[in-house]
């Protein structure tokens, strides 16, 4: 770890995990037993291409008061956490600092939720909820009294751009469709009963180069097999079982026999070491490895559920495709199925799903938490709209104060699937509200007896705004209509006029732009709000005062990407050289 990134606030995620294991804080103010808990929250599905809002909340249930307590959540960078630290070591880190600003001042009971990110697999951006002036060296919460609870948020996004959420999936046949995530350290993140799959990768043994260099290439130097989350591009294929011509030939110990090159290799733990079988199968043309673990486990228990980062052995080095392994509950099916001529088919590299894991702990030894099971938390949802382009024919609809019939036209692809929600009790939708190609999504809007409102309603990544005159007799007018912001953000200000005692309500379309309060009153005022720094862009997003529109616009943060199909590098702002 270089110092100029230390001193911007990362740290290493092994320490982390050392710091949990060790329990290497001690404090003078002890507790004897306090039940802490984690949870997330946030929408299902997310759209690519649409700023997304991930809460974390935590609690004790006591009996007493939790006084060393950390709380951490974890997601793997969607489009690749090279590009932050690539952006980091040339003296930027817009992209770091925006996550990270989208998070300050957002926890509830005071605490500082600070962003790190992994520098032993360059896959993870994770937060950890510490006290107040924890750096440079950290501290725990304030002290969480029996029965209470908190929360922070962060906001992010799924690029457009080479979307990859490091998931792997089945999607052939339906009956088998299903999706892993990366998790880590996989022996933590593995709990009986939850609904959460996930696969072990490969770990970073190899001491090449200086960390001084390009993390992510140092890492990459450091690490066998290629990482899931950093393809350049999905690896969709057939998944077919090994044949090694011994006497138990999933194994993969030996030369495969009749391998289909293109295919993702599967086969089973046992015999060899891992570095062997990711060889022989690269060698046979596999384009990634699907093992299946034995049911041992890093502790020596064994367990259906369990599974371990794979060690390189004497010629992992020499293996450059990606290579994962999965729970024996999880992967015996598909072997099964592989036995019976099923054809299966799926996908390494993906952005259909998202995850967000956490966990929480309690750094000093005197304290106990009596309840374990609810330490740890796993959410994933769906990702949509990848590979898809979405477009409105309107983005504003305006009706009187009895309301009536709208609709909006959205045109897509035949296969791209669209829904359309808004938090206005309103607005309905009385057809439905999904479909998938172009269509219509129509909406009735109800009769106003009260002052000017809008909403938006969200129809894919796409947003169409509807607005509504008083019924009243108040009138409204902002000024002014529009303001553009760079990447780094900053504050506005919105007048609006409207006659005395007539009421208004100011409230923003996107996570990334903060209406100050009070963001309600009657008569004329001034608005103000906050727009955080650019994560990607560019962005637009609205303030709605009354029956009045404030469009926010950002330009795109200005960092430079790959674009992997023509090699040609660009900004986020740029569609072509």
């Amino acid at each position: 770890m270089t110092p100029n990134l230390f001193n911007r606030g990362f740290i290493s995620y092994s320490l982390i995990a050392l710091t949990m294991v060790l329990t290497l804080f001690t404090h003078d103010i002890q507790a004897a037993e306090s039940d802490l808990s984690i949870g997330h929250s946030l929408p299902n599905p997310v759209w690519a291409g649409r700023d997304f809002t991930v809460t974390t909340g935590y609690a004790n249930a006591g009996p007493d008061t939790a006084v060393s307590a950390y709380i951490n959540t974890y997601f793997i960078a969607p489009g690749g956490l090279d590009v932050f630290i690539d952006d980091l070591v040339n003296g930027d880190g817009a992209m770091y600092d925006a996550i990270q600003a989208s998070a300050i001042g957002t926890d509830t009971l005071g605490n500082a939720p600070l962003l790190f990110w992994d520098d032993f697999y360059c896959e993870f951006l994770f937060f950890q909820l510490q006290g107040e002036n924890g750096l440079p060296d950290p501290i725990p919460i304030a002290p969480l009294l029996a029965n209470e609870s908190g929360s922070f948020s962060y906001e992010t996004t799924v690029p457009m751009e080479a979307p990859n959420t490091g998931t792997i999936e089945i999607n052939e046949p339906v009956s088998m469709a299903q999706t892993w995530t990366l998790t880590n350290p996989a022996t933590i993140m593995v709990v009986q009963g939850s609904p959460l799959k996930t696969y072990a990768t490969t770990t970073c043994e190899k001491l090449v180069g200086t960390s001084e260099e390009d993390i992510c290439e140092y890492i990459a130097d450091n690490c066998w097999g290629a990482r899931i989350s950093q393809l350049d591009e999905p690896i969709v294929a057939e998944f077919e079982l090994v044949n090694d011509g011994t006497a138990d030939p999933t194994l993969g110990c030996e030369a495969l026999v009749g391998f289909t090159p293109g295919n993702i290799a599967v086969l089973r733990r046992g015999a060899c070491e891992f570095g062997i079988k990711g060889f022989n199968a690269e060698q046979a043309g596999a384009s990634a490895v699907f093992m299946v673990n034995s049911t041992l486990c890093s502790n020596g228990t064994t367990s259906d559920i369990c599974h371990l980062n794979m060690g390189p052995g004497a010629v992992g080095y020499l293996v450059s495709i990606p290579m994962s392994m999965v729970a024996f509950a999880d992967g015996e099916p598909v072997i099964s199925a592989l036995e019976t001529e099923t054809t299966v088919r799926g996908a390494y590299g993906t952005a259909t799903t998202f995850a967000a894991n956490g966990y929480v702990f309690l750094s000093d030894a005197a304290d106990n938490d009596p309840i374990p099971d609810n330490d740890y938390d796993h959410w994933t949802g769906a990702v949509y709209g990848v590979g898809c382009d979405y477009a409105l024919d309107s983005a504003h609809s305006s009706f009187s104060a009895g309301g009536g019939a709208g609709g909006v036209t959205l045109t897509t692809a035949a296969e791209c699937y669209w829904e359309g929600s808004t938090a206005a009790s309103w607005v309905s939708f009385p057809a439905g509200s999904t479909g998938t190609g172009t269509g219509i999504l129509s909406y009735q809007v109800d009769a106003n007896n009260g002052g000017g409102r809008a909403t938006a309603i969200q129809i894919a990544n796409q947003t169409h705004y509807v607005t509504q005159t008083a019924g009243n007799g108040c009138s409204y007018s902002i000024g002014p209509p529009q303001t553009t912001f760079d990447e780094a953000g900053g504050t506005g200000e919105i007048g609006l006029s409207t006659q005395p005692g007539c009421e208004w309500t100011a409230s923003a379309t996107a996570p990334w732009v903060r209406v100050s309060p009070p963001a309600t009153g009657t008569g004329s005022a001034t608005i103000t709000y906050s727009v955080l720094p650019a994560y990607a862009g560019p962005r637009t997003g609205a303030v709605l005062v009354a029956d009045r529109i404030h469009t926010v616009s950002q330009l795109a943060n200005s960092i430079f990407w790959d674009d992997f199909e023509t090699g040609d590098t660009l900004r986020w702002d740029q569609t072509s050289p």
